[in-house]
């Protein structure tokens, strides 16, 4: 499916520069929702190919959300062809190899880029905007997502260093929860670190679509089928804060902070292998995505630092336990958080029985932690009812051995032969976790499904 993106040469919103997404096989034209207006506030001016950067990852998440796997004949696997204006197409083309390779391994596609010149300005200033505050020195940037994670490498930074850092977050206007969340956080972090925190937060997603044929109905826009797997929203975060670090200074590091076993995200069974298994912080996308940066000359260098602990580890070693506490409520690891007509507990802000909600159960357990309120209980429930949880129990079950994990984790993508035995590890200790979990809560049901005596 051929996506062209055209840049407007006069209109812009949110002082970013017109842009839309042409799938004339969809009969549809789709407005890009990017708001720089926050990103102004602290600089006026980007590199040219910074500013492309952050223009491929918003137009990624965009056709990402609006083709629909339902299009193709597996209704899984799509494929995306790309067209995109940029400054320097040579330089992009030379590496649109190495994106189509990063991207595919992201989303589970086939995804094709092809650049071509423009010299349209993207960033469009109102003429009466204040001055820019500029960006503050930071010795990394890091990903605040309103999750579990990215508030424990916040309070591990700030109570470990005396620095100033700066956090950057995404958000989709059309999903409700992460920027509320994500303030919520930032209000908490704000009042125990006073004056040591930057945010740059931005809004990335796309606006309703326009029928190219005919004018177009609400009828036609509700029958809009979009895909709502999000699995490219790691990219959009990388192109705000590898904006916002490349003008804290050159080689400043970004930070994805991410537990290993949901990095890597090891398929619970065959099965899964597809449309459950994400890739949004796996390591090879990570390296991937690193090789395109180097080949385009972009000197930032991503990791996760977190990429061999599990979530347990992370909430055990946290540097600031009460805090963690007390924030714990405030952030959300959910990958269903807005689908509670159904819930037991529907005023509960997360289901409690995807993988996320699971994992992150039984890390808080480590601490004593694991006390809050779900849309379910996957305790107290018949535990066939709930896939994920099922799943997760016959892991439990099978308890596989070392070389069994590897195997597991090699088919679910590529992994440097020199960490293998170390991400064999961290996904066997989150077994022993949760089989910790299980064994001091479950019932005597779900204890002898999985053999705990």
């Amino acid at each position: 499916m051929k996506v062209e993106v055209q840049i407007h040469p006069v209109e812009a919103l949110h002082e970013f520069a017109k842009t839309e997404l042409v799938i004339a096989s969809l009969d549809a034209k789709l407005q890009l929702d990017l708001n720089i207006e926050p990103f102004l506030k602290f600089s006026w001016t980007a590199s040219p190919v910074v500013l492309d950067l952050l223009l491929i990852s918003a137009v990624v998440y965009a056709a990402d959300k609006a083709i629909s796997r339902e299009h193709f004949e597996d209704r899984w696997t799509r494929t995306i062809d790309v067209s995109i204006p940029v400054h320097d197409a040579d330089r992009w083309n030379s590496a649109s190899e190495l994106l189509a390779q990063s991207i595919s391994f992201l989303t589970g596609d086939h995804w094709r880029f092809e650049f071509v010149s423009t010299t349209s300005r993207l960033i469009r200033r109102r003429r009466n905007r204040r001055s820019p505050k500029g960006f503050p020195s930071s010795p990394v940037v890091s990903l605040l997502s309103g999750g579990l994670d990215s508030f424990i490498g916040a309070l591990d930074l700030l109570s470990e260093h005396s620095n100033r850092f700066l956090f950057a977050s995404h958000y989709d206007g059309k999903v409700p929860g992460p920027a509320s969340d994500q303030d919520r956080l930032l209000d908490l972090l704000e009042t125990h670190f006073p004056k040591r925190i930057r945010h740059l937060q931005m809004r990335i997603g796309v606006q309703k679509p326009e029928r190219l044929s005919q004018p177009t109905s609400e009828e036609w826009q509700a029958d809009f089928k979009f895909d709502l797997n999000f699995r490219s929203r790691s990219f959009s975060f990388l192109g705000i804060a590898i904006l916002a670090a490349s003008k804290v200074g050159a080689n400043t590091a970004v930070w994805i902070p991410e537990n290993g076993p949901i990095a890597l995200n090891m398929p619970l069974n065959p099965s899964r292998r597809g449309s459950c298994s994400t890739r949004t912080v796996h390591p090879h996308f990570l390296s991937s995505i690193q090789k395109v940066l180097d080949a385009v000359g972009i000197q930032h260098e991503v990791s996760n630092p977190y990429a061999l602990y599990t979530k347990g580890e992370m909430v055990r070693d946290c540097k600031a336990q009460e805090l963690l506490k007390d924030g714990c409520e405030l952030t959300n690891s959910c990958a269903k958080s807005g689908h509670n007509v159904h819930w037991d507990v529907r005023n509960a802000g997360a289901c409690g029985r995807c993988v996320p909600c699971i994992f992150r159960r039984a890390s808080l357990h480590v601490a004593n932690l694991d006390n809050e309120t779900y849309g379910y209980d996957v305790l107290k429930r018949d535990f066939r009812q709930d896939e994920d949880f099922y799943a997760l129990l016959g892991l439990i079950r099978r308890n596989p051995s070392d070389s069994e994990i590897a195997r597991i984790l090699l088919a679910n993508g590529r992994l440097p032969i020199n960490q293998l035995n170390d991400y064999v590890a961290v996904e066997s200790r989150m077994i022993a976790e949760v089989r910790q979990w299980l064994a001091d809560k479950a019932s005597q049901k779900i204890k002898n499904f999985v053999r705990i005596k």
